[in-house]
């Protein structure tokens, strides 16, 4: 359970300074609203949607080492029913959302390893947990979370919440994250001002879902960033 004292504290200072805080931080919005347009597995050419659709996600996806980004297309190139369907698999509700994750993860490194001969510096383990939070945030957004370790890791540990944390994690890993971020974005459902607040941004950038989740996360970044250094 996390400490919900010490998470209204924080809730309040964004709510506070939630109009300064977002004049930097609308590229989150313009990188989900991107997705949300142009994000479609089935059309004919795969490579040309991928950067299309996620033009405006460089802060929230791409990784070192060409992971996801450069690799993700250079995969599609050689391997397009293969890369393709990695994506179907992860995006698929129908499953067991850990299963997808490691499935999906699985299918990146055995990619990896038939085309990484001629790119020795391709790695998977890089952020690559924040990559996959970001595609199943872009896709659901009233479902999952972004997952930024550095930010999560101090916002967790003041809310008296330890969570495993990692550049790499398993499903299950990456799934008890999730439900650290259910816990505050059950919170938030009752800080009115804040969501009102929130749900007006999104209407601002015609973006018609809820901003509830990406609320949620978006704690955890104004903690790290501001809140823990006053």
């Amino acid at each position: 359970m996390i400490n919900h004292e010490k998470l209204e504290l924080v809730a309040n200072a964004y709510c506070d300074h939630f109009d300064s805080w977002w004049e930097h931080e609308e590229h989150k919005l313009r990188a989900l609203k991107q997705f949300k347009e142009h994000w479609d597995l089935g059309c004919e050419d795969f490579v040309a949607m991928y950067q299309l659709s996620t033009q405006y996600a460089d802060q929230l996806l791409i990784a070192d080492k060409g992971f996801p980004g450069g690799m993700i297309v250079c995969f599609a190139k050689m391997a397009e029913h293969t890369t393709k369907q990695a994506f179907f698999e992860l995006l698929d509700e129908s499953k067991d959302l850990a299963s997808r994750i490691d499935a999906f993860t699985n299918t990146i490194r055995i990619l990896l390893n038939q085309f990484a001969v001629d790119n020795p510096n391709w790695a998977l383990n890089i952020k690559q947990s924040q990559s996959i939070s970001s595609y199943l945030y872009f896709a659901y957004p009233e479902r999952y979370y972004v997952y930024q370790k550095e930010l999560v890791a101090k916002f967790a540990s003041f809310l008296d919440c330890p969570l495993k944390l990692a550049d790499s994690l398993k499903g299950s890993d990456l799934v008890s994250i999730f439900e650290f971020f259910d816990q505050v974005k059950d919170y938030i459902q009752n800080h009115h001002e804040l969501l009102n607040k929130g749900q007006a941004l999104f209407d601002s950038h015609g973006l018609k879902i809820s901003a509830l989740n990406l609320m949620a996360w978006d704690l955890s970044c104004f903690y790290a960033r501001s809140y823990d250094q006053q």
